[in-house]
C-alpha cells in the first residue's frame, strides 16, 4: 500500500457525525465486546503466567546482567578508584541484588555474586541457605556450587564443572574460573566481557540522562507553543467514524489474542502456530477498513483515517518521530517510575520474556530484534494508533482516547500488571504523536526507536 501526501484541512473542526444506523450500532457493540473480552483473556493469561513459580533452570537475563555488571564495574572502576572490597561498585550491586531478591533463585545468584566480589563467608552462607529451597533446581544448583566453592580440587569432576557451565551459562563459567587457578586466562576473558556489559549499561544510562534533559526542554517548549496556539494538532478525519475501523481493531486483537494464548500454552505447535496468527491478525486487520467501509467512503479517506499518508514528507515525519519520542521521554519515565515502585513494594516481576531469549544464538537474536524493532512497531501502530485511535478520537476527546488505548496497550503486554504503567505511557505517547502529526509515520519511528534501543542494549550487554 502506498503512502500518499495528505491534503491540509481547511478547518480544525472535526466533521459532523454521520447518521447512525442500527446495523452500524450493532457492529460497534460486537466489536467492543470482542475487544473487552480479549483484554480480559490476555490479562488473565499474563497474570497466571507471572504468578506461576518459575523453575530456576539457569539465570534470567536480569540476573545475568546484574552479575556481569557487578563484575565489570569492579574491574573497570574498583582498581582505578582504589576502593576497599566492601565499598566497591561490585559489592554495592551485590548488596542491592541481595536486598531486592524475591525468589530463591535471586537469593542464590546474589549469594554467588557476594561470594566472588565481596564477602566469601557471607556469600557461602547465602548459597547454603538455598539448600532449603522448595525449587528442586535451586537446591541442586546450590549443592553443585557449594561443591565447587568449598572444594574445587579432586572432589569435583570435569563433568560436574561442565554441568554447571551448561546450566548456569556465564555465571557458571565465572564461578568455575574464579576457584580454579588453571583457568586464569578464561577468567580474564570473562572479566573483559563483564567490562563490556558495564560499559554498555553505563553508556546507555548516560544517553538516557542526556535525552531526558533534552526531552524536558522540548516538552516544556511544546506545551508553551500549544498553549499559545503556535502548535496545532491534526483533526480527526471523518472516515475515522466508520465502524469498519473499530471492527478492524477487534479482528486484529481477536486473532492476536489467539496467537498469544496459543504460543503461551501447551497447545500443538506452540509458537510455530502462534507467530503466524500474529502476522495473519495484522494482515486481516489492516485490510478490513478498505473492505468493510461504508458506502461513499473512498480508499483515500480510509488511508487518511489510518494515518497512511506522508504528512509533510517522510523525512520530516521521521525527524518528528525522533524529536517527539525524546520530548515525551519524561512522560515515559513517570510510567517507569511507577512500575519500579510497584515491583519494589510487591515483588512482582515486570520483565518481558523476550529478554531471556536475547542471549541465545545469533540468528535468534537477529530475528527477535527484527520483530521488536520492525514488525511490532508497524503492526501495533497501524492497529492501535491507526485504526483504533483513528476511530475512538472521533467519539471522545483525543486525550481520553489516548488514555484508553494506552491502558489497553499496556494491559495486553506480557510484562504483567506491574508493567502496565510503563507500557501504557508508551502507548499514550504514541497516540500523542499521531494526534500531533496526523500521519502514522512519526509513531512508527518512535516505537521502533524505543524497542530497537532496548533490545540492542540488552543484546550488546549480554552477548
Amino acid at each position: 500500500m502506498s503512502l500518499t501526501p495528505a491534503p491540509q484541512p481547511a478547518s480544525n473542526l472535526p466533521p459532523p457525525l454521520p447518521p447512525t444506523d442500527a446495523k452500524a450500532s450493532w457492529r460497534a457493540w460486537v466489536s467492543w465486546a470482542v475487544i473487552v473480552g480479549c483484554v480480559v483473556l490476555v490479562v488473565s493469561v499474563n497474570f497466571t503466567r507471572k504468578q506461576k513459580p518459575r523453575e530456576a533452570d539457569g539465570p534470567t537475563a536480569q540476573q545475568l546482567m546484574m552479575f556481569r555488571y557487578a563484575i565489570g564495574a569492579d574491574r573497570a572502576l574498583g582498581t582505578l578508584a582504589g576502593t576497599q572490597p566492601a565499598n566497591s561498585a561490585g559489592a554495592q550491586v551485590a548488596r542491592q541484588m541481595r536486598s531486592n531478591a524475591s525468589t530463591d533463585a535471586d537469593r542464590l545468584y546474589a549469594g554467588l555474586l557476594t561470594c566472588v566480589v565481596h564477602a566469601r563467608e557471607q556469600g557461602l552462607a547465602d548459597v547454603a541457605a538455598a539448600l532449603d529451597s522448595s525449587d528442586a533446581n535451586v537446591r541442586a544448583a546450590a549443592e553443585a556450587f557449594l561443591a565447587i566453592l568449598d572444594a574445587p580440587g579432586p572432589r569435583v569432576t570435569d563433568t560436574a564443572r561442565q554441568a554447571l557451565v551448561d546450566r548456569h551459562k556465564w555465571i557458571g563459567r565465572y564461578v568455575v574460573a574464579t576457584v580454579d587457578p588453571s583457568r586464569s586466562d578464561e577468567r580474564s576473558v570473562l572479566q573483559a566481557e563483564a567490562v563490556r556489559t558495564f560499559s554498555v549499561l553505563a553508556g546507555f544510562l548516560a544517553v538516557v540522562v542526556v535525552a531526558l534533559l533534552v526531552g524536558v526542554a522540548l516538552l516544556v517548549t511544546g506545551v508553551v507553543l500549544l498553549l499559545t496556539g503556535k502548535l496545532r494538532f491534526a483533526i480527526a478525519e471523518g472516515a475515522g467514524r466508520d465502524v469498519a475501523l473499530l471492527e478492524a481493531f477487534a479482528l486484529y486483537l481477536g486473532l492476536m489474542t489467539a496467537g498469544l494464548v496459543w504460543g503461551a500454552s501447551d497447545l500443538p505447535g506452540g509458537r510455530a502456530v502462534g507467530l503466524p496468527l500474529l502476522v495473519l491478525a495484522f494482515a486481516l486487520g489492516i485490510g478490513w477498513p478498505f473492505l468493510g467501509r461504508r458506502e461513499g467512503t473512498t480508499t483515500t479517506d480510509i488511508r487518511r483515517a489510518l494515518g497512511l499518508h506522508r504528512g509533510r514528507g517522510v523525512l520530516i515525519e521521521t525527524l518528528a518521530g525522533v524529536a517527539g519520542y525524546i520530548a515525551l521521554l519524561p512522560v515515559m519515565a513517570l510510567g517507569i517510575l511507577i512500575t519500579f515502585t510497584l515491583t519494589r513494594i510487591s515483588g512482582a516481576d515486570a520483565s518481558h520474556p523476550i529478554g531471556d531469549e536475547l542471549t541465545g544464538p545469533l540468528a535468534v537474536f537477529i530475528l527477535l530484534t527484527s520483530f521488536a524493532a520492525v514488525f511490532a512497531p508497524v503492526s501495533e501502530e497501524l492497529m492501535f494508533r491507526g485504526a483504533f485511535f483513528g476511530h475512538l478520537r472521533t467519539r471522545v476527546h483525543w486525550v481520553a482516547a489516548a488514555g484508553i488505548i494506552g491502558v489497553i496497550f499496556g494491559a495486553i503486554h506480557p510484562q504483567g500488571w506491574a508493567g502496565v504503567p510503563a507500557i501504557a505511557m508508551v502507548g499514550f505517547n504514541m497516540a500523542v504523536l499521531r494526534q500531533w502529526r496526523g500521519s502514522i509515520i512519526a509513531p512508527i519511528v518512535a516505537h521502533a526507536l524505543n524497542n530497537g534501543t532496548i533490545v540492542l542494549m540488552v543484546g550488546l550487554a549480554l552477548r
